[in-house]
């Protein structure tokens, strides 16, 4: 799959959309309860696609804003974001203090949700560095997303060729059956 990224010099991100939760200082960003609802967990293994999807929702619902965060954190691939990188992307848009507890909160939040083989790649990410946490859990499960597309062509192909073979199969009953009951075309 190709990915377009963005240089390092195109930074500051074009943040668009409110803060949200993130302008309470009183108020947590995430709701805590969610970790232990099955549909936020994953272990690793299946639904990753699902789960992504699921939280990358909520975490925008909470803050619009995220939007282009997530994906941003998601194109730096293999570059770890550490805290500076993080400021400089987000500089004019948030303050310092916004985006420790953004990376506190994202960390927290993914902590609760993981577990099994998942929980262990998400520990490679730094303590307290929640947008790599997430780079990390986003790479983990975009990629086998290519591998598994093209499983999933090659065994729709073989339906169809299956599909098909049975239906040139009947053909020749079908067509001796429509002849019989008064049939005047081709056969």
């Amino acid at each position: 799959m190709f990915s377009l990224r963005r240089r390092p010099e195109s930074l500051p991100l074009t943040l668009r959309g409110p803060v949200g939760a993130l302008g309470f200082r009183d108020r947590t960003i995430f709701d805590d309860k969610l970790v232990v609802n099955d549909e936020y967990r994953y272990n690793g293994v299946k639904n990753g696609v699902r789960w992504k999807t699921k939280l990358t929702n909520y975490f925008i619902s909470r803050a619009p804003l995220l939007k282009e965060i997530l994906e941003w954190a998601e194109e730096q691939d293999n570059i770890v974001i550490i805290h500076d990188l993080f400021l400089k992307a987000t500089s004019g848009s948030l303050t310092e203090k916004q985006c420790l507890s953004l990376d506190a909160a994202i960390r927290g939040f993914l902590a609760g949700c993981l577990h099994g083989t998942a929980k262990t790649m998400f520990k490679r990410a730094e303590t307290l560095n929640g947008l790599d946490a997430w780079r990390v859990m986003a790479r983990q499960v975009d990629h086998g997303r290519p591998v598994r597309l093209e499983t999933l062509r090659r065994e729709v192909k073989v339906a169809a060729r299956l599909a098909l073979g049975e239906r040139w199969r009947h053909l020749p009953t079908i067509q001796g059956h429509f002849c019989r009951t008064g049939c005047k075309g081709k056969t």
